[in-house]
């Protein structure tokens, strides 16, 4: 085992620091906050060794450290993480439906042809901005490169309680419509378009109706969709990130 430091804060920025310093042929990914299945590298050495692939993710199950909110639906658990793309070792071929950062692999010599993660996305520090697997992944299958799902290589992500509150999911949101505008719009800058106000204005009217019909408990998912738009908007007033 070799731990190496990275100065500079990001996920992006370590990522980057291992593939500069790693010596094998695959490199594979697991986040502080997971604990792995007994056979979950083992998984991963039979996709190698049955398919070689460029890339390749694996399945990822939720572990609540404390008790499941009432509020937190089953459609809500991809935002804290969870992943089961198939349940048979099938190739990935569709731009969305990517691996996750917690649990994911590729050749270390497809960074030469496709580039390392994006400095620009990836947490850093508190700063909740994420999406640089995903635009990997993405760069990966422009790219013409074999990426591959196994479900046997599965690792269980604890989530702590400090995620369990509508204000994390919301803040995910805005940053994520943030992150995507920004990177569409590139060095360029422009006042939001009349559109963005106008979707933003439907997901309010959306979010209050469901507050009338089911409760304000029951609304977080619109309220997402509310941040979302919220943060598209941002990012032609302010730019990418904070």
């Amino acid at each position: 085992m070799r731990i190496v430091r990275e100065s500079k804060l990001g996920l992006s920025n370590a990522r980057n620091r291992a593939i500069a310093d790693a010596r094998g042929e695959y490199l594979i990914f697991l986040d502080d906050d997971e604990t792995p299945d007994p056979a979950w590298l083992t998984a991963f050495e039979e996709l190698i060794d049955a398919q070689r692939p460029d890339a390749f993710g694996g399945r990822i199950a939720v572990l609540f450290e404390d008790l499941r909110p009432r509020w937190l639906s089953d459609d809500l658990l991809g935002f804290l993480g969870e992943l089961n793309r198939a349940a048979t070792v099938q190739p990935l071929t569709e731009p969305a439906t990517p691996f996750y950062g917690g649990n994911f692999g590729f050749r270390r010599s497809i960074v030469e042809r496709i580039g390392g993660f994006s400095v620009e996305l990836g947490r850093k520090g508190t700063d909740n901005t994420g999406g640089e697997e995903v635009d990997f992944y993405r760069r990966a299958l422009g790219a013409g490169l074999r990426v591959w799902w196994t479900p046997h290589a599965l690792i269980h992500h604890r989530i702590r309680a400090a995620k369990l509150r509508p204000s994390y999911f919301r803040d995910l949101h805005f940053r994520q419509g943030r992150m995507e505008a920004a990177r569409a719009l590139g060095a360029r800058r422009r006042p939001p378009p009349l559109y963005l106000f106008r979707q933003l204005g439907r997901s309010i009217a959306t979010l209050a109706r469901c507050a009338i019909n089911n409760g304000p408990h029951r609304t977080v998912r619109q309220q997402m969709n509310v941040c979302y738009f919220a943060g598209r908007i941002a990012a032609h007033v302010l730019g990418p990130r904070a």
